[in-house]
């Protein structure tokens, strides 16, 4: 006699292995959705800290030491950086003018894990969302230093390193209950910016 229909075993045989190939599939496609967010966090981020170090490189290779008003053109510490810089207006009736200022405010906000930057006065844009830490270090006379005041020293720092930490990486600042002795893993990213032509007030470039 010919079977018309599937016993019961074979239908819940049918099924597990329905389940089976689903969960494999959904698995799958999950993994996926994961690698494409973890890529397109890394590759975020690493925009946000080449647009970082672009801009400060771009102030820092016209910066003053000294502001018009008599501010400080270059003065920081590890989680802050004021740079005062001066471009060339070009005119075709008069000489070459150098009243063009302006000035940058490069900062780390603890609170908001983000690195922010405002210039003139204006309010602050969001450079580098979900970070760890930013650190700032000057470079002059032959040492490195967490803090940095052009007025006082009277002339620019030699170097400039910006170190970048993002969170979710072990870093130590991931915690607020973070050690300050603590030490640091190396930073994801980092630069390290010359200037070199430096000039002391009143003086020439060494």
């Amino acid at each position: 006699m010919n079977r018309k229909g599937f016993t019961l075993v074979e239908v819940l045989v049918a099924l597990l292995i329905l389940a089976l190939l689903s969960g494999a599939v959904y698995q799958f496609m999950s993994s996926i959705a994961e690698d494409r967010a973890r890529i397109e966090t890394v590759v975020n981020r690493n925009i946000g800290a080449t647009r970082l170090f672009t801009l400060i490189e771009t102030d820092l290779l016209t910066c003053v030491a000294q502001s018009d008003d008599g501010a400080p053109g270059v003065k920081g510490d590890s989680s802050s950086l004021r740079i005062a810089r001066r471009a060339v207006k070009l005119s075709f009736e008069k000489a070459a003018d150098f009243t063009d200022a302006t000035t940058t405010e490069y900062r780390f906000n603890t609170s908001s894990k983000a690195m922010v930057a405002g210039r003139d006065g204006r309010s602050a844009e969001e450079l580098i969302s979900n970070v760890a830490l930013v650190r700032f270090r000057f470079f002059h006379e032959g040492e490195w230093s967490d803090s940095f005041d052009s007025s006082a020293s009277g002339t620019v720092p030699a170097a400039v390193e910006i170190a970048v930490w993002f969170a979710g990486t072990g870093t130590a600042n991931d915690s607020e209950d973070s050690d300050d002795d603590v030490r640091l893993p190396s930073p994801d990213r980092i630069r390290v910016i010359g200037i070199h032509d430096a000039v002391v007030l009143g003086g020439t470039a060494p």
